[in-house]
């Protein structure tokens, strides 16, 4: 196996190739930034850092998506420190709870704090500074798959052969023009949009929002190929379509969707509306970012099969950085279209949890996910499909009930519009229930909302009809990288622990 390059010098060949190149531009001011411009600043940075906070082994970044938070995140990863990306949202007790894990020295930066640059780029150029990385190189938060804060390490070699492999399967160069409104705080955004697109010379436009015209009018302005988004995003395009019809989306070779599963009725409205294809990808912080992702050179015929003509989406073929592999509860392999959970096997595995002795890995060197999949031979080659997770599935008088099944029912009614999807809840009678999370934005939607989904629910069986509807207008119910807050409203729920339900479905607005 050949060694993984460095991430200094696959940078290093990035600045002297594309020099003078604009290497990002942020959306939100139009302003421009070359590669000579962003290496010079984070070296900047990573020098200040070096000479102000020597002690510090750890610097925890807080920001948003700008040039300046860019410049914070690589001056980090060069100064021989390790980096650990916050969001600036973070609840003040998580973050406590994070910050107490680290044993070595840290120091907590925000983007916003009054740092001159130019102050620094004179200091810089007054000594000489030599990048070099820390082997553990990124910390993530994570919840895992046990729904506790724990903290990821990503390093060098495994973020290097993780976004390699993506260079290469999306044919990433200086020609490309990657878009996303998606926060560099999380991996997605991260590794792809902004790691990949440096080191392979491309250019990056930079939303600071979701501004869905904003979106599409730099898609138009600055000629993007590719948006990376993810489905809630989706959704909200195709229900803005008309609005959005005056732009023209010429550049855009496709949406890459990954975060939360897609949903087919996504998948096949983004093809009508846009003749767009969505190349969805899959992933977890543990194995760096993405682990598959769909080809992007499929035959209509063939996309229609893998994302609109069966039962889930895929979420493609394997990445050249690992090997999947799905298991039975034994652990012996499942046969073609047998669902069992995924295993992810690579060099892109992360080192493992901070400062925790437990073995996240098998005997033979798997990760685990925690996600329930299966896989199809196509033209020879095995694609992917994921059914839920481990912990998504609800038993209900005895029936074992997949949550992502329900959701999937439930996205393809054009009337309903706003996000949901299901969670469960105990109850004495029946062991579990069903409850359905909608967002709401107006107070006046709720009748005629709830009115269209009770129609709805009266289509599904007894063992899978939610019987308690939570409207949520004040609290999102999606995170920022869009994964679904399904156990975040638990104690909503508990009242209805001693209710025995029949037809009635209950209402509750937060």
């Amino acid at each position: 196996m050949d060694p993984t390059p460095s991430l200094v010098s696959l940078l290093s060949q990035s600045w002297t190739k594309n020099e003078n190149q604009v290497f990002l531009i942020e959306a939100a001011t139009g302003k421009s930034y070359t590669y000579n411009q962003f290496f010079l600043d984070a070296l900047c940075f990573s020098h200040y850092l070096n000479t102000t906070f020597h002690n510090a082994n750890v610097i925890l970044i807080s920001g948003r998506n700008n040039y300046r938070f860019c410049v914070f995140l690589l001056g980090t990863m060069l100064s021989g420190k390790t980096l650990m990306p916050i969001n600036p949202e973070e609840n003040p007790k998580t973050l406590s709870v994070l910050t107490a894990m680290i044993s070595k020295s840290y120091l907590l930066l925000k983007e916003s704090e009054q740092l001159e640059l130019e102050k620094l780029r004179i200091d810089y150029f007054n000594e000489k500074m030599t990048p070099h990385v820390n082997p553990e190189l990124i910390y993530i938060p994570t919840s895992a798959t046990t729904g506790l804060s724990k903290i990821v390490i990503q390093s060098e070699v495994a973020i290097v052969s993780n976004y390699l492999s993506l260079i290469t399967h999306h044919k990433l160069n200086s020609k490309k023009t990657i878009g996303t409104p998606l926060p560099l705080f999380h991996v997605n955004a991260l590794h792809f949009s902004f790691l990949a697109t440096l080191v392979s010379g491309g250019k990056l436009v930079l939303f600071d929002d979701f501004d869905l015209k904003k979106l599409f009018e730099s898609t138009q302005k600055y000629g993007i190929n590719i948006l990376s988004i993810i489905p809630s995003i989706l959704n909200s395009i195709i229900r803005n379509s008309q609005t959005l019809s005056q732009y023209k989306l010429d550049s855009l070779e496709y949406f890459v969707s990954a975060a939360a599963p897609l949903s087919i009725q996504t998948s096949k409205d983004v093809l009508e509306i846009y003749n767009k294809k969505v190349i969805q990808g899959y992933g977890l912080s543990e194995a760096v970012n993405f682990s598959t992702t769909l080809p992007t050179n499929l035959t209509s015929k063939e996309y229609a099969s893998l994302m609109i003509n069966s039962k889930f989406p895929s979420i493609g073929i394997s990445l050249s950085c690992n090997n999947l592999k799905i298991v039975r509860e034994n652990g012996s392999e499942c046969q073609e279209s047998e669902e069992g959970e995924i295993l992810i096997k690579g060099k892109n595995l992360m080192n493992g949890y901070l400062n925790t002795n437990e073995d996240s890995f098998s005997n033979e060197g798997y990760f685990p996910t925690g996600d329930l999949g299966y896989y199809k031979n196509f033209k020879s080659i095995q694609f992917y499909f994921i059914s839920g997770r481990k912990k998504e599935i609800a038993k209900i008088n005895g029936e074992s009930v997949a949550l992502r099944e329900i959701d999937e029912f439930f996205y393809q009614f054009k009337k309903i519009s706003n996000d949901c999807f299901v969670t469960s809840f105990e109850n004495d009678y029946r062991g579990e229930e069903l409850a359905l999370i909608c967002q709401f934005q107006k107070s006046d939607d709720i009748k005629i909302l709830f009115e269209n989904l009770q129609a709805t629910i009266e289509k599904l069986d007894l063992n899978r009809a939610p019987r308690v509807i939570l409207f949520s207008h004040k609290e999102l119910i999606r995170t920022p990288s869009g994964k679904a807050k399904r156990w975040h409203f638990k104690q909503q729920f508990a009242e209805y622990k001693e209710i025995r339900f029949f037809k009635k479905i209950y209402l509750k607005v937060i």
